[in-house]
């Protein structure tokens, strides 16, 4: 197993993201009053592992950072986020 630079805690978001799917509703939460229904916070939380995975691969030096940023433009284009300015 390679990676290791947050002693493999971000594996919780994936445990979390399978757990939570496939439920319609959690813990008396009205799915009308909330902009994500439960499906789609399962896959942002799966992809959000996902991409602290790469970055994990990457800052242990067992792939290269291009490979990160793909990882990372990938969610920031999924997820319609703002990119960062790097320093």
């Amino acid at each position: 197993m390679s990676g290791g630079h947050f002693e493999y805690n971000e594996e919780h978001l994936r445990t979390l993201s399978k757990q939570i799917s496939g439920h319609g509703s959690y813990r008396g939460v009205d799915p009308e009053k909330v902009n994500w229904d439960i499906e789609t916070i399962s896959e942002f939380l799966y992809d959000l592992f996902e991409l602290f995975h790469a970055y994990d691969y990457w800052v242990s030096g067992d792939t290269r950072e291009e490979k990160y940023r793909k990882a990372e433009q990938e969610f920031i284009s999924k997820w319609d986020m703002p990119l960062i300015p790097q320093n």
